[in-house]
């Protein structure tokens, strides 16, 4: 978009929640006013927006007083906790693994990786409990962390496809020690004099999908003006994540977290549904995260029909995709009050757009989904629940888990047991992105992940197509139970597109095939 109009629709233009949430950032920033989610998505237009703003201070972060430790975040806590069971830890490693073609000069390419863990103090924090048996997070000085990346030489070994995945695999098995920082290791496995297969991983306690382009943007940023014999720094951050956790406590206990906390409390008042799908295997005793993904792209027909579909009806593409979901959830399973989690990026605040570090929320949506009702009314429903949920986001998950003082079951995840996620190319900027390494071709090396965090989580990315990868626990379906699934997700939204009035008890989720065969087993 070349310039933007006063009365050009934001969603019309392509925003989404997530840019949203920028964009009140940058207004909060800028004018000490605000506008809610509600009122953005009804007046999405400079214009009407502007109509709609109301007096907000803007109050920095402080930096914590000095100390040799600090406190965990909320979500720290929770991902510590969940790390310490029988193969969480390995389900919390964030990999990734990419080819990269030409002269790649090591010594540069490792200094970029010390100069981003010297500018960020996440990169170089560990945890421990203290003498009082309370979990804190260290960080170590700047310099104090021997990083190296491992040098592999795999040119003698031949440079099979298998054989690289193989040792990718091992790599990605190894569990992080969380009392030795950092708490990422890379790996870079020569194949020929031109090309390498790079591996990257760090834990999620240190680090969510934002810091991804975080990490990608300043190692390109840094290996492409160090090769070239120059100096490279970047500005000191005012604050740094440790600041962001001693704030956070501060803030939950200010009365707009106890508004946070009544809107979450009522959302799950009375008795707390379980999800139980058709399974294919008996639901081990304890929760397990054995898992592998299945990935479909959809036509760039269907993800245009989708987004005319959102436009036509005044939501966004995610809250389609959600309402979609649901629906399917409901007829897999004959639940009507459905809990889907999804996570949110928890960077409402300004100073924390550029950090490093795990500032993802959760967000647990519940829906009845009500089988008179048509898809479009549900669509509504879905969208005022999840622009309320909005408002509340900085509410955190695990308050929530304490507060409702659930009864564990060991069987399953807290609240939900499925997820659903969707981004866009921009959200996924990586070293394979446009912006690249100087003088060197990267790509994505796939590899099989062999663990999932929730049963199944849906994983949409918006590209030319629509692309979904289904995460699924391997001990509770079988991969042809996740290709059913993923079909009859595009199924039943043909069906909405062919009749939108279409009430939920008529949508049609069966592909042609299987509609053949109920018709062929009716007839004899």
């Amino acid at each position: 978009v070349k310039q933007v109009g006063i009365t050009d629709n934001f969603f019309e233009l392509g925003g989404n929640s997530l840019k949203v949430t920028q964009v009140v950032n940058k207004i909060i920033k800028e004018t000490n006013k605000s506008i809610s989610f509600k009122d953005f998505f009804s007046n999405p237009t400079i214009q009407s927006v502007k109509s709609k703003l109301v007096s907000k201070n803007y109050l920095d972060i402080p930096s914590a007083p000095k100390a040799d430790s600090y406190p965990l975040s909320p979500s720290q806590n929770r991902l510590w906790l969940l790390s310490q069971l029988e193969q969480g830890s390995l389900a919390y490693n964030m990999p990734v693994a990419l080819t990269i073609k030409g002269q790649i000069d090591f010594s540069v390419f490792e200094n970029s990786f010390r100069k981003l863990i010297n500018r960020h103090e996440i990169l170089r924090t560990y945890f421990k409990t203290n003498k009082e048996g309370e979990l804190r997070q260290y960080i170590v000085p700047a310099g104090g962390v021997e990083f190296k990346i491992n040098y592999v030489d795999f040119t003698n070994k031949g440079k099979s496809e298998s054989s690289i995945e193989e040792y990718i695999q091992n790599l990605n098995n190894q569990e992080f020690n969380f009392e030795q920082a950092p708490l990422l290791r890379a790996s870079l496995i020569k194949l020929t004099e031109n090309e390498h297969v790079f591996f990257f991983s760090r834990h999620h306690i240190i680090s969510d999908g934002w810091s991804s382009a975080i990490i990608s943007n300043e190692i390109i940023q840094g290996y492409n003006i160090l090769i070239k014999g120059e100096e490279f720094t970047l500005p000191e951050f005012k604050i740094q994540y440790k600041d962001y956790a001693v704030w956070l406590r501060e803030e939950l206990n200010l009365e707009r977290n106890l508004n946070s906390e009544k809107f979450w409390m009522n959302q799950f008042s009375g008795e707390i549904p379980a999800l139980d799908l058709i399974i294919s295997k008996p639901r081990p005793l304890l929760k397990t995260n054995n898992g592998k993904t299945l990935t479909i792209t959809y036509s760039e027909d269907f993800l245009s029909q989708l987004k005319q579909y959102s436009l036509n009806n005044n939501v966004t593409l995610f809250m389609t995709l959600m309402s979609a979901i649901k629906v399917l959830l409901h007829k897999y399973s004959g639940q009507n009050d459905i809990i889907i989690g999804t996570p949110i990026a928890g960077r409402e605040h300004p100073e924390l757009e550029n950090q490093m570090g795990l500032y993802m929320n959760m967000l647990a949506i519940r829906t009845q989904v009500e089988e008179k009702s048509s898809f479009s009314d549900l669509l509504q429903k879905e969208k005022q629940t999840l622009l309320e949920a909005y408002e509340h986001q900085n509410y955190q998950f695990d308050q929530l888990i304490g507060k409702l003082n659930l009864k564990r079951d060991v069987t399953r995840s807290a609240l939900f047991d499925v997820v659903i996620i969707l981004q866009n190319h921009h959200q996924l900027e990586t070293f394979s992105s446009s912006q690249t390494l100087n003088a060197l071709e990267v790509a994505d090396f796939e590899f099989e992940r062999k663990t999932s965090q929730f049963d199944i989580s849906f994983q949409f990315v918006e590209r030319e197509g629509l692309t979904l990868s289904v995460d699924y626990n391997t001990d509770i379906y079988q991969g042809a139970d996740i290709e059913r699934l993923m079909h009859h997700f595009s199924a039943l939204m043909e069906s909405v597109f062919l009749d939108p009035s279409v009430k939920i008890e008529n949508i049609n989720y069966l592909i042609a095939e299987e509609r053949q065969e109920l018709l062929f087993d009716f007839n004899a």
